[in-house]
């Protein structure tokens, strides 16, 4: 398995950067989920017995899935979900696209985003509530008991 890991001193100095840094990781992840939608038969996102899994909060702990390590774990985050939806909807001829709600700062001045789908009218898609987050779920960090927030977005996404 090939396993690249990044390490990212640019990424927190500022907001702009933030989000030109998340557009080029989640255009490239939705990329990656077609490649392999195209090669691999994939189950839709919402028929694979697919979870939402938060990982830790933690300034360095961020693992990014593609679909097929989604099936293996048995899910995934909002970035991963968000991705392989935004894929599938891409293969079907709809142009969405993952984007980033607003940051809520954390303690220790961690940023939390949270990735969805947007739809080419504006609709707003969130696989990780669809899938489970804010309710109790099984996976590999314990439950995630996490109540989902109203908020401003961002538009992240590099328009082609």
């Amino acid at each position: 398995m090939f396993e690249p890991v990044f390490k990212l001193r640019t990424f927190g100095r500022s907001p702009a950067l933030n989000e030109t840094i998340l557009c080029a990781l989640l255009e490239a992840l939705t990329r990656i989920n077609v490649a392999a939608m195209r090669e691999f038969r994939v189950r839709p996102i919402y028929r694979a017995g697919l979870v939402y899994q938060r990982e830790p909060l933690c300034r360095y702990c961020e693992e990014w899935r593609d679909c097929l390590s989604v099936i293996e774990h048995g899910g995934g985050d909002c970035e991963d979900l968000a991705c392989y939806r935004a894929a599938e909807l891409q293969i079907q001829g709809v142009r969405a696209r993952p984007y980033v709600r607003k940051p809520r700062l954390l303690p220790n001045n961690v940023l939390l985003y949270h990735i969805q789908v947007e739809w080419p009218d504006g609709r707003i898609e969130d696989p990780s509530a669809v899938l489970g987050m804010g309710k109790v779920v099984p996976h590999v960090f314990g439950p995630s008991i996490r109540p989902a927030r109203a908020g401003r977005r961002l538009r992240v996404g590099c328009d082609a």
